[in-house]
């Protein structure tokens, strides 16, 4: 099956809509076909053995609109249509205005010439000649409206076509008649055509630009990549197009400029504002061998990149498509509008053909039957119903992107909003998903609970192994793993077979003929571990460290403790869900004391600690029976079958492309916060949409039956019916202004060397005093090392640590207080005995 989005042009309303949809499903191997008013693309699924784009296209032009396969380097005719269809109000405008004079300015008791109230020759031949202009501009209701007549398949500029038309004819016929006979009973209705022509053009300008800035945050973000670029060929300098770039290219970027495509900084340091990527609101600081993104600004620094992707396979491309095609979906609760669409124009033209009819029998008046027909045709409006929908989707969801949510369609924007149970992965998602290593303990006889000192070169040995076996995965416990050992410069032992992966438990691997294992609790079940050992891996998981085993052949060598910091935007996350009636559950593969401390510090009350990959799954598809609507939110390849399962699976966008795939919702900030922001925008979107459609019903159902009643002239129900389509979509532009928040990242204050540098270097006049902190807790290098590096960081302090002392050497200025050094020490994860 081929997926593939065509522009089709011609379109005016939802029975457009519905007639193209039609078409296109009726070709034999067409599975979907979903056509928006609001973008005026169809989006369709098809066997490309046998259909082809050629025949596609060639469907859509037999009902008379125009199809070309989608290129998204052609601009929209948005802008376009908005500029046409103020020239044809312009023109409209001028004309009118004399001819309403001239027609209704004896009522209105204003002079009028007396060659125009003697001659009525004259004054008929007039408002011809004035009429005409009006009707020429804007011919197209005609060629439309009567082409679709022909074809049976009426819509919105069949309706104007015949009302005006209707006018016109018989304003002929009693011109005739006045003409060749000595009676003056005859009245005409010329000037009743130009109006309704001019007000619905009226009405379809302004309703042009508010389409326009409901699209407004999408054109913001695709303006964002620049027109041209500097690039670096041959040793050269060149201006050239954008759309010239080439990957492996190498940018030269300057201070205040906009990144034109993906990359990898080769030369220098870059400051960047990513708010239209991540919706982060602090600028970035990156340096060499960092990756950038297309749209992001360049703030105060020169620097250069390697391209890796341009267009549309950008970070940056990517957002605006997906923000497409949701736009162009469709949402559940359109399906009513849709119905009432395929038949509402042909029921429009049955209502007015049989209201004149029966006004007719009643006053014995052509006239009367005539403008009441005509009053009918006219107060229909089927755009308001196309229009309700798709108008808002589009402003939802382009304001989700300016804040780093991304809805893959319409149905996702919908269903998150009725959502009322949240699963939440721990790692990655509550958390930072960056794990620090804390203590690499080799099992010695030696290990007591309250004093670990083991030999450097066991410890690091192990680190070694470690690494080695996790140097393939992706995981966030590997990663940080072997940061660690790179950090020391060890030199990894080669791995003898391959690694075998096993989900839920861990990695094994052949290193010089022994088969060593690392993982969770669950592959030393069967292995002993000394009872002081397990005591102090019962107390680091109680206190929220992840502790990972280490075996070698089936024996207990070792573990390797990290912790994780909990994101700081996560409990107000949390909060939020639950003031929004939804349940939060985390479940998680980590160990039950490292789940219960996260989970008690974000405010979860229920939550599964060491699931396997499949009892994620297993839990979604309980609930679901259960009759809840389930969001999942992960980052992981382990998440992937759960966010597949969930009726919304939210992926945090800085997770695995494999869980990004499998979503329905991308938060690309990489923030849990930012799912506050996905269900404020699918809330609002769906009340706006409710609105909307409520209109619309309302307006042609009261419409219809005032103008059946005469209750309502052609001229009021031309006002009428722009105005409806017109409020339809200012209302959804509301949606533009919804408060959204943006979360910031959680930030390292820590002084950069330079700076701390020539802080030292002021501080040496000021007097300085030692302090020795007597600190619990440190059980390894590690630990000394760690809260060595924090002291450190604090401008003015320098620290030295003695961990067999369990003693910091701390020299700082007199002025600095205790409690800072308190502090520190404490966010390291360790605990302060005394400061002396």
């Amino acid at each position: 099956m081929k997926k593939e989005k065509f522009r089709i042009g011609g379109m005016t309303c939802a029975a457009c809509v519905s007639s193209v949809e039609k078409a296109v499903s009726s070709l034999k191997g067409v599975t979907k076909a979903s056509v928006s008013l609001m973008t005026n693309c169809l989006d369709i699924e098809y066997d490309e053995g046998l259909l082809t784009p050629r025949d596609i296209i060639k469907a859509v032009k037999n009902k008379g609109y125009t199809a070309e396969e989608y290129d998204s380097r052609k601009r929209d005719d948005s802008t376009e249509s908005a500029d046409k269809m103020k020239l044809r109000l312009i023109v409209s405008l001028v004309f009118l205005f004399p001819l309403m004079y001239i027609a209704m300015g004896s009522m209105a008791g204003l002079p009028l010439p007396k060659a125009l109230t003697q001659n009525f020759a004259l004054f008929g031949a007039l408002q011809f000649i004035l009429c005409a202009p009006v009707v020429i501009i804007n011919y197209k209701f005609f060629t439309v409206g009567f082409k679709r007549l022909i074809k049976l398949d009426p819509n919105m500029d069949s309706l104007i076509a015949t009302g005006s038309g209707a006018s016109i004819l018989y304003s002929a016929y009693a011109y005739y008649k006045i003409l060749t006979s000595s009676t003056h009973d005859y009245h005409l209705y010329i000037d009743s055509a130009a109006m309704i022509l001019t007000l619905i053009t009226l009405g379809k300008f302004l309703e042009a630009r508010a389409r326009r800035k409901t699209s407004g945050a999408l054109h913001n973000i695709a303006s964002l990549a620049p027109e041209f670029a500097t690039v670096l060929r041959n040793g050269e300098e060149l201006n050239i197009p954008t759309a010239d770039i080439m990957i492996g290219d190498t940018v030269i970027m300057r201070p205040g400029q906009n990144l034109p495509a993906d990359g990898v900084i080769t030369k220098g340091h870059a400051s960047l504002n990513v708010s239209v990527i991540t919706g982060e609101s602090l600028p970035v600081d990156l340096s060499v061998g960092d990756l950038v993104s297309a749209g992001t600004t360049n703030l105060n620094s020169s620097f250069e990149f390697k391209v890796t992707e341009k267009g549309e396979m950008t970070t940056l491309g990517k957002m605006i498509a997906l923000v497409e095609d949701a736009a162009a979906s469709k949402a559940p609760i359109a399906r009513l509008a849709d119905k009432v669409a395929s038949i509402f124009v042909p029921t429009v033209i049955g209502i007015a053909f049989i209201t004149s009819i029966i006004w007719f029998f009643i006053t014995s008046n052509l006239e009367t039957a005539l403008s009441v027909g005509i009053t009918v045709l006219v107060i229909a409006c089927p755009c308001s119903l196309g229009l309700a929908t798709p108008t808002a989707i589009m402003a939802g969801t382009g304001r989700g992107a300016e804040f780093g949510v991304l809805f893959r369609s319409a149905e996702a924007l919908e269903t998150l909003g009725k959502s009322d149970c949240v699963i939440l992965d721990k790692t990655g998602t509550i958390t930072s998903g960056v794990l620090t290593v804390n203590h690499v303990i080799p099992q010695s006889d030696s290990l007591t609970e309250d004093h670990i000192i083991p030999k450097k070169e066991k410890s690091e040995q192990l680190l070694a192994i470690s690494a080695a076996l996790e140097s393939r995965s992706e995981h966030p416990i590997a990663r940080a793993i072997c940061k660690n050992a790179e950090e020391l410069g060890l030199k990894l032992p080669e791995i003898n077979s391959e690694i075998t992966a096993m989900p839920g438990y861990g990695i094994k691997g052949t290193i010089n003929s022994d088969e060593y294992v690392i993982g969770n609790s669950a592959i030393c079940k069967n292995i002993q571990i000394p009872a002081e050992t397990q005591k102090i891996i019962n107390t680091l998981e109680a206190s929220g460290s992840t502790v990972v085993r280490i075996t070698k052949n089936n024996e207990f060598i070792g573990f390797i403790a990290l912790s994780d910091r909990i994101r700081t935007d996560s409990p107000e996350a949390i909060k939020f869900m639950k003031e929004n009636g939804i349940t939060p559950i985390m479940i998680t593969g980590d160990n039950q004391g490292a789940a219960s401390e996260v989970a008690r510090s974000v405010g979860i009350t229920s939550f599964t600690a060491e699931a396997k990959p499949d009892d994620k799954e297993l839990a979604v598809k309980k609930l679901k029976t259960a009759g809840h609507t389930v969001v999942m939110i992960g980052d992981g390849v382990n998440d992937a079958p759960a966010l597949a399962c969930a009726d919304i699976g939210v992926a945090i966008g800085s997770g695995t492309d494999i869980a990004i795939e499998n979503s329905d919702v991308v938060l690309i900030g990489g923030r849990l916060g930012d799912f506050c922001n996905a269900l404020t925008v699918s809330k609002k979107t769906m009340q706006i949409i409710r609105q909307n459609l409520f209109w619309a019903f309302f307006y042609n159902s009261i419409g219809i039956l005032l103008a059946t009643f005469n209750l309502a002239s052609p001229m009021i129900a031309s006002a009428a019916m722009s105005l409806s389509s017109l409020c339809v979509v200012s209302n959804a532009l509301r949606l533009r202004k919804i408060k959204l928040e943006k979360v910031s990242a959680e930030v390292n204050h820590a002084a950069s060397p330079q700076h701390k540098n020539a802080i030292n270097n002021n501080i040496k006049e000021i007097s300085t005093m030692k302090k020795e902190i007597v600190i619990d807790g440190m059980m390894c290098m590690h630990c000394s090392g760690r809260v060595e590096k924090a002291l450190n960081a604090i401008d003015g302090v320098e620290a030295k640590v003695d961990l067999e002392k369990k003693t910091a050497y701390v020299t700082c200025p007199d002025t600095l207080d205790t409690a800072v050094l308190t502090k520190t020490v404490t966010d390291a994860g360790y605990t302060v005995i005394s400061i002396n």
